[in-house]
């Protein structure tokens, strides 16, 4: 008999870093009580969710913004994410301060959701931790940490990818309802834009997964050859169709949300497309691709040094060295050769050895979503999007097409748990990559204990 007990250890400590990474890196507003007031926060979000407290507390729903104008839809406004559930700490504790702690719970639930995608496709503790933690303290999401709505949606779209292929490898109601749940919350948690471009990478991904383990069925001889063709169309058919209940229960869910904000967006400047110009607005400028790099070549707000176009966050994407190094090895990897082999009778995906998990695939789908991602992120200054937005109208609802850094976050973090994988189960390898992997994370541990040393430094000598 096998011992789990080292294995299930190992995850526990992933968790445990996954969870506790956020609150050291939100010392201040977790630990000090700073609140998030500069920009956003204090102008868009603090209001929104004072007024729909105040309402909520009174016994009324916050359907209407007395307060702008000659006031204004409140619920109906998306971004206010009234009946998100996970709102629900801002009638516990006063509004600026459960804005910073639910905004850290979000980036939390990021990494642990990363982590369970990988442990659901079959990658070892570390190589989950690696995808997750790329993920979970992506630039994309920390230097967005104060746009609340873009905060609690997009780590949904980590969320989705795991239910989502836990549903394919099972086929079971339970799994294409715990999917529907996750995604009616991530379309109530406030941001059209980010939930739509998630929604339909994860979509895409159910659908490669379920003709993969179509096929993986068929290959292990579960399948009686004379009916193959017929019952390998049912297996896919019965795992597309749980996914198309999934969405329709989980818009069914949002619904309360949905409905409203579709009406007033059909009464806003955006019926019928927003003029090229402003939907081009924060496209990813190519100078800036070298602060996938070095996340701060151009300068950093904080400290007042930020130069360039646009501002800083909106181009945002790096998501680390070494989840892009090992996105590209897994890239490299299946470019190269393929490494699917033989398949073992009766192993789900989570027991698989590393030489029967389709790689491959997923690799493909993985960097040719982040390249495309990459190509339209960019612009006006490619013909891409300016294509997109005269063939597609849809494409012309939303301004920003460096939002696109979303999806590329997602793909890329995914694509390092691969890689980290790849790399540790070669021979030829994995000495090497051990040592970059060491190296690696005593340069994170001495800046962070830098870190830590400055602020308690800072903190104990009082105001």
């Amino acid at each position: 008999m096998t011992n789990n007990r080292p294995r299930s250890t190992s995850w526990l400590l992933v968790w445990v870093v996954l969870a506790t990474s956020p609150l050291i890196l939100f010392w201040r507003i977790v630990f000090a009580g700073r609140v998030l007031f500069w920009g956003v926060p204090l102008l868009q979000f603090y209001p929104w969710q004072q007024l729909a407290v105040e309402m909520w507390r009174s016994g009324n729903v916050p359907l209407w913004n007395s307060l702008v104008g000659n006031g204004a839809p409140l619920a109906a406004n998306l971004q206010s994410a009234v009946f998100y559930p996970l709102n629900l700490l801002y009638l516990i504790l006063p509004v600026e301060q459960a804005m910073g702690y639910t905004a850290v719970l979000h980036v939390i639930l990021a990494g642990l959701a990363m982590c369970a995608w990988g442990r659901a496709f079959g990658l070892r503790p570390l190589s989950a931790l690696i995808g997750a933690l790329a993920f979970q303290l992506s630039q994309f999401l920390i230097a967005r940490f104060g746009f609340l709505s873009i905060t609690a949606t997009f780590p949904w779209t980590a969320v989705w990818l795991w239910r989502a292929e836990l549903l394919v490898q099972r086929r079971r109601l339970s799994d294409a309802l715990w999917l529907a749940l996750t995604v009616g919350l991530g379309l109530l948690a406030g941001h059209a834009q980010t939930a739509g471009l998630g929604l339909m990478v994860v979509v895409a991904y159910a659908v490669l997964r379920a003709m993969q383990e179509r096929t993986l069925e068929t290959a292990r001889g579960q399948v009686r050859h004379a009916l193959a063709d017929k019952e390998t169309r049912s297996y896919l058919l019965h795992a597309i169709g749980y996914l198309l209940l999934a969405l329709l229960v989980g818009f069914a869910l949002a619904a309360v949300q949905l409905l409203p904000s579709s009406e007033l967006a059909a009464q806003s400047q955006r019926t019928g497309g927003l003029d090229y110009e402003f939907a081009v607005t924060h496209s990813l400028y190519p100078l800036r691709l070298l602060t996938f790099l070095a996340p701060d070549l151009m300068g950093n707000p904080a400290d007042g040094s930020f130069w360039g176009y646009d501002n800083y966050w909106e181009n945002a994407g790096y998501v680390g060295l070494w989840a892009l190094l090992m996105a590209a090895f897994a890239f490299s990897r299946v470019a190269s050769r393929t490494p699917e082999g033989r398949i073992v009778r009766g192993q789900n995906m989570i027991s698989r050895p590393l030489s029967v998990r389709p790689w491959t695939s997923v690799t493909w789908f993985l960097g040719a979503v982040t390249f495309m991602s990459l190509f339209f992120a960019l612009g006006r200054f490619l013909p891409f999007f300016p294509l997109l937005y005269r063939l597609i109208s849809g494409a012309a609802v939303f301004q920003g097409p460096a939002r696109l850094l979303s999806v590329y976050t997602l793909c890329v973090a995914a694509l390092a748990g691969i890689g980290t994988e790849q790399l540790l189960a070669s021979d030829r390898w994995r000495s090497l990559g051990r040592n970059l992997l060491v190296a690696s994370a005593g340069c994170c541990w001495r800046s962070l204990l830098e870190q830590f040393l400055s602020a308690f430094a800072l903190y104990s000598s009082g105001p």
